[in-house]
């Protein structure tokens, strides 16, 4: 059909005895190959050629001007075959690298850019160096590094990924995208700088990565992460962790939903960021959120990190839902501090307890887990752990509360683990007494190695069934001068124990506020 069109249209010009814009190339060369006199006037009259974007000539133009340059051989051409874009019309790449062989030749490359900023052509060098038919050159610019490049990723496809390497800080915006990736990470950010991802306004992202790879995570980046935008952003990550940082990762303004993951939910070094927005996570095989207190040495992840800070979950605003599962998993996991300024945060936990050959102890689930402190001062917390022996809150630190409202609820039974490390479900608190610390694990509301405090206007209510449920226990000391504490326990309502690993007094002091505890 095509040929045929092709066909009638030449018959429809020569018939009226007109001619096209091709005809001007096509009838100068049968001029030159069939006119001896015609050429050598030309080429005596043009006894130097220059011919400009050579990359852009097509088989035609190239016959053209070598029949021109072949008395003098006097032909100086400029191009660059990494700006061959016009092949759909003939242009023909191979035009350049033919030159060279056509003529002895010098080759000047120009590789100074006047023009652009160092971050484009730093991107330009990294995306260009992919093409196979080039000379081999380096841009480089002396201009400043000017604004940060944009990457806008939209569309479908169940083959693809996204990649990006290099020394500046980039956006990615999403803007309506379904990429599955089968062989890898469906986004991989490896230039260890700020990446700023935007689920555009009013669009709606899907991510998924590859099952049984080598990828940290269905969204991966060695630098600081920055997740936002006004709208939705689901991930699915079917081999390690859904969402992986080496550095800090921030939530702001969009919907975020993890709807899988064979690990944690979210797994950061540095630091976590709750801003705002709708944060869910379901379907995980370990931690909802986790933050370790440095990263992996060996991928240069705790180069740049500010110790200060490492391992700290910061809650400020929005909504989180968090939902786990598995055995001994943690809701919210930080290797440093959790500090809740706001926010409405629900964590629910439903695993039971495994046994830890390596630290010799019976771990439980926890709906909030810290090794460091644990504040809140705003926001609302609903915890709920129904898996044997699970917490509500669990830290090795200090645990405060001046404000916001702690909800806690337990309701599964005590777990035990034989010298052999089995585990086991007790329902009888008396028979816990059987057990020695490190092989049981009790369901508690909270529980922490350091200092209770609670005061100013904070509102703590905790509710624990089943076998050994206790409400609220602290190793060091608690002291209530302010707030509200109220407790409903199956075994102590309120304990503080004397234990000189922590340096704590076993105290129990109310000097305000109002308690209510039933056991």
């Amino acid at each position: 059909m095509g040929i045929s069109i092709f066909f009638f249209f030449f018959m429809i010009l020569y018939r009226q005895d007109k001619r096209g814009v091709h005809d001007l190339l096509l009838k100068t060369l049968e001029l030159f190959y069939h006119s001896t006199s015609t050429l050598e006037y030309y080429q005596s009259k043009f006894r130097y050629i220059h011919v400009d974007e050579f990359q852009d000539t097509n088989l035609v133009q190239y016959k053209i001007v070598r029949l021109l340059a072949d008395k003098w051989k006097n032909i100086f051409v400029v191009g660059d075959e990494d700006q061959c874009i016009y092949c759909w019309r003939g242009a023909n790449i191979e035009n350049i690298k033919n030159f060279t062989k056509d003529y002895p030749c010098k080759i000047y490359k120009l590789e100074q850019n006047y023009r652009s900023t160092k971050e484009i052509i730093k991107t330009a060098n990294r995306l260009i160096k992919n093409n196979l038919a080039r000379i081999d050159k380096t841009l480089f610019t002396e201009n400043e590094d000017g604004d940060e490049i944009t990457y806008t990723l939209s569309g479908t496809t169940a083959d693809g990924g996204f990649f990006l390497s290099g020394e500046y800080k980039s956006t990615v915006k999403l803007a309506g995208i379904e990429l599955t990736n089968p062989s890898g990470a469906a986004l991989e950010i490896a230039n260890g700088k700020r990446i700023q991802l935007s689920a555009m306004r009013g669009t709606v992202n899907s991510l998924t990565d590859a099952s049984g790879g080598s990828q940290k995570g269905c969204i991966y980046s060695k630098g600081q992460l920055q997740i936002q935008g006004n709208g939705v952003l689901n991930v699915t990550g079917n081999t390690k962790h859904a969402i992986k940082s080496g550095d800090y990762i921030s939530v702001k303004n969009l919907t975020l939903n993890i709807t899988k993951a064979v690990g944690d939910g979210i797994s950061c070094n540095e630091y976590f960021l709750m801003e705002s927005g709708l944060l869910t996570i379901s379907g995980v095989g370990d931690d909802g959120i986790q933050c370790d207190l440095d990263g992996d040495s060996s991928t240069g992840e705790t180069v740049g990190h500010e110790d200060e800070d490492s391992g700290n979950i910061y809650l400020q605003g929005g909504a989180i839902d968090i939902s786990v599962t598995a055995d001994a998993a943690k809701g919210i996991k930080s290797e440093g501090a959790i500090k809740v300024y706001g926010g409405d945060i629900a964590v629910t936990t439903s695993g039971g307890g495994v046994w830890d050959s390596e630290d010799m102890k019976t771990k439980a689930a926890s709906c909030i887990d810290a090794d460091g402190d644990i504040y809140v001062s705003g926001g609302a917390l609903n915890l709920a752990s129904s898996g044997a022996g699970g917490k509500g809150v669990s830290g090795n630190g200090i645990f405060t509360a001046v404000g916001g409202v702690v909800m806690v609820s337990t309701s599964g039974n005590a777990v035990v683990a034989s010298s052999s490390g089995v585990v086991s479900t007790i329902t009888s608190s008396q028979q816990l007494d059987r057990y020695d610390s490190d092989y049981k694990s009790s369901p508690k509301g909270i529980k922490v190695d350091g200092a209770i405090l609670i005061s100013d206007s904070a509102v703590v209510s905790v509710a624990t069934a089943g076998a050994g449920g206790e409400g609220v226990e602290s190793k060091h000391s608690i002291e209530i001068t302010g707030g509200q504490l109220t407790v409903d326990a199956t075994d102590d309502a309120i304990n503080a124990s004397y234990e000189t690993s922590t340096g704590g007094t076993g105290d129990i002091s109310i000097s305000g506020g109002m308690v209510y505890a039933r056991s």
